[in-house]
């Protein structure tokens, strides 16, 4: 997939196909109960791969969600504004911290609001959710 192409969404059970990230997001489920998945996946050049090492998990995240969500849908600005702000309300400023404990490496997944680990795809998921519904003039109900 490359970039200029405006990533799709199918349903897991086959009813659905061609959908945006947006539709996908604000609908939760296809019309035939399945889950909406990516169409295709992208294909990251080994440069791409070498460019994560040493990002932090935020870094890594808008990356990764940029070749999720079409730039038609959110702004790269946008995007970055949203998860940056899901991010704000992590106790750790590493987000993911690691900690060495003797000769183990530890990867601390508590420090979101709720102190789980739902809360790395939770806040991101619900932030993108509020961002849409609020560019199209509607308030979201939770």
């Amino acid at each position: 997939l490359k970039p200029e192409i405006p990533m799709k969404y199918i349903s897991t059970r086959g009813g659905v196909s061609g959908v945006s990230f947006l539709h996908a997001i604000l609908t939760g489920r296809a019309p035939d109960g399945g889950l909406y998945v990516p169409a295709t996946l992208p294909c990251i050049s080994k440069d791409e791969w070498r460019g994560m090492v040493g990002v932090n998990y935020e870094q890594l995240v808008k990356k990764v969600f940029r070749w999720f969500i079409s730039e038609d849908e959110i702004s790269t600005i946008e995007l970055d504004g949203v998860l940056t702000n899901c991010f704000a309300s992590f106790g750790h400023p590493d987000i993911l911290p690691i900690r060495s404990v003797g000769k183990y490496n530890i990867l601390e997944m508590w420090h979101g609001p709720t102190g789980a680990l739902k809360d790395l795809s939770i806040n991101i998921f619900t932030s993108l959710i509020d961002h849409f519904v609020g560019v199209q003039g509607q308030k979201a109900v939770g």
